[in-house]
């Protein structure tokens, strides 16, 4: 997701622990999870919304305006 290296990775929870210390690091580690999580749901929601829309527009647009004729209800003059 963000193009980020088993080295980064390993650079940034070092960084994190010196600045956060032991005790504060697993907070922060369960906020950054809450976050994921919550932003991953509502990127869900929008695209199911999105393709829903695509979807209804999509049957709209290639549904046929005309109503089929039938048999004997044809013009009749």
């Amino acid at each position: 997701m963000f193009n980020i290296g088993a080295g980064e990775m390993v650079l940034i929870a070092v960084a994190a622990l010196l600045i956060l210390g032991p005790q504060r690091l697993p907070e922060l580690a369960r906020a950054i999870g809450k976050f994921m999580r919550e932003f991953r749901r509502q990127t869900d929601e929008v695209r199911n919304v999105v393709e829903r829309e695509f979807y209804t527009m999509d049957h709209e647009l290639n549904r046929d305006p005309t109503p089929p004729i039938r048999p004997g209800t044809a013009f009749a003059h």
